[in-house]
């Protein structure tokens, strides 16, 4: 997969990144001119030269990648490897800060981030306990999970949106 940066007054490809395995989200750190990219593991892209410069581990697949653009940090959302747990590692330029583990929580697909109100909310779609998708919400200030959301017998799409009111928005099915 790849990742092309266009020029918003040439409208010309001026960058192509390409992602081993395929890419679904990424995110730029605007501190540290970085684009972070979600694979197996998270690709570190410096984006003044293009070049990949680092390569943060994680040994199972990395499903979402978000910026807070308050506390400038990364967040990566993924399954513990021989754990159905799911986990939200917080990063820090090229250093895992904290792991938070959102127990119960399988299949992890998405997350969104509400800078305003210091949240994320991460999506998983539980199919080996409750075959039930699931919301889980966690404080980035405290780094704790702060509640979850499901709905039994509905299928809840991810969560694309939060507003400056703390709302988060999805699509129920």
């Amino acid at each position: 997969g790849n990742i092309i940066a266009v020029s918003t007054s040439t409208y010309k490809v001026v960058a192509n990144y390409t992602v081993p395995g395929g890419v679904y989200t990424f995110a730029y750190d605007s501190n540290n001119d970085m684009l972070y990219a979600e694979s197996t593991n998270i690709l570190l892209f410096n984006a003044a030269t293009n070049a990949l410069t680092h390569t943060i581990i994680f040994g199972w697949g990395v499903s979402a990648v978000s910026y807070d653009p308050n506390n400038r940090q990364i967040y990566a959302l993924y399954n513990q490897v021989g754990d159905d747990d799911s986990v939200v590692a917080v990063i820090s330029g090229t250093h895992i800060l904290k792991r938070i583990p959102l127990p119960g929580q399988f299949y992890p697909t998405s997350l969104v981030i509400n800078p305003q109100h210091s949240a994320l909310f991460a999506y998983s779609l539980n199919e080996a306990t409750t075959n039930c998708p699931e919301v889980v919400g966690v404080n980035v200030s405290t780094l704790s999970v702060i509640g979850n959301y499901f709905y039994y017998g509905e299928t809840l799409d991810p969560p694309m949106y939060t507003d400056s009111r703390g709302y988060v928005y999805g699509d129920f099915v």
